[in-house]
């Protein structure tokens, strides 16, 4: 399966040297990607592996998930 879209993040951040304090707050929507895929090892147990891939304003994170799913 392809997936793709739109997701909002916000990050804060404090920082210290000596006596002087830097706080910094930044929030954005951005798209991302990815692709996903499940093979049926038998009949109650399933692997996914999947991608995601986020473009983040200037930056990049990507994840990658391994998993498995039974089935009663």
């Amino acid at each position: 399966a392809v997936q793709g879209g739109v997701f909002s993040w916000w990050s804060n951040s404090s920082s210290q040297r000596n006596n002087t304090t830097i706080n910094s707050s930044t929030s954005d929507t951005d798209l991302y990607w990815g692709a996903a895929a499940g093979y049926a090892v038998s009949e109650p147990v399933t692997v996914q592996l999947q991608y995601t891939r986020y473009n983040l304003s200037g930056s990049k994170a990507n994840s990658v998930m391994l998993g498995f799913s039974y089935m009663f």
